[in-house]
């Protein structure tokens, strides 16, 4: 089992085949007015089972589960969530399986600058792999003071 993709979105609807619309896709920049501030994100995990076993969470009987954590420009966790994976069975085991997972993600914080939305695949609490997401805070721009000559400056 592999993380095979993430996307960050404002918003996600899924259809009647379970298939995914998102919304907002990899807004990075977050332009803020004023501290401290706070957005809702969807983090759409993609995994795929390439193991020819009949459960898809549990190949060679391992459980899996999905951390996701937002790191602070300091490096500090401001939000934290873990989940096991559901066990599912698969429904042709000679095919790669893909599962989709949907985190709904607190982006706060008191301060502009980068930060990181880290998720990790794990097997019993041991990080097996992570992807992140980088995300710039800046404040608003001042659209009196922008221009093609004079761009405005995203930190200081």
């Amino acid at each position: 089992m592999r993380i095979d993709s993430v996307l960050l979105a404002e918003g996600i609807a899924t259809d009647a085949r379970g298939a995914f619309t998102a919304v907002g896709v990899n807004q990075k920049i977050i332009s803020s007015a004023a501290l401290p501030f706070a957005v809702k994100q969807n983090l759409v995990l993609i995994f795929t089972d390439e193991s020819d076993e009949s459960e898809f969470t549990s190949p060679e009987g391992k459980d899996f589960s999905v951390s996701v954590r937002l790191l602070d420009p300091d490096g500090q966790a401001s939000f934290a969530v873990s989940q096991p994976l559901p066990k599912v069975k698969k429904s042709w085991v000679d095919l790669p399986s893909l599962m989709n997972l949907v985190v709904e993600v607190s982006v706060s914080g008191n301060r502009y600058g980068k930060y990181s939305l880290v998720a990790a695949l794990q097997e019993k609490g041991v990080d097996q792999e992570k992807k992140v997401i980088t995300l710039f805070v800046t404040p608003a721009l001042d659209l009196t003071s922008a221009s093609p000559e004079r761009p405005g400056k995203a930190f200081g």
